[in-house]
């Protein structure tokens, strides 16, 4: 399973999951708001693109929110750009093609 914390701050911490199910890899993004940060239950306040696309989010609950990114092969093979939108937070990344060294290159929002 891969785990990457990619944005943390005192109200929001996003995460990038890779976990094998059914032998294939499928991979996830984990919002989650902190005490002090936002309700995420509110319509459209959790928005999630990969390359321009939208991504199905789910409400898990009023703190957490999961956008499904489905088959994590085409993202490792071709690298991808993520953007995420929680209420006035904005924040994009830039992932290259999966090597050994696998970080994203953060173009970050506001920090708080």
């Amino acid at each position: 399973m891969l785990k990457t914390v990619i944005h943390s701050n005192r109200r929001l911490v996003i995460t990038l999951f890779v976990e094998e199910i059914n032998e294939q890899e499928q991979a996830h993004i984990e919002i989650l708001s902190t005490r002090n940060g936002p309700d995420l239950s509110q319509d459209n306040d959790v928005v999630a693109l990969i390359d321009g696309r939208g991504l199905p989010v789910e409400l898990v609950e009023r703190r957490k929110a999961i956008a499904k990114m489905g088959d994590w092969e085409p993202y490792a093979t071709n690298g991808f750009s993520l953007m995420i939108r929680v209420h006035d937070y904005f924040g994009g990344w830039d992932f290259p093609p999966q090597d050994d060294d696998f970080e994203p290159d953060a173009h970050d929002g506001e920090e708080e």
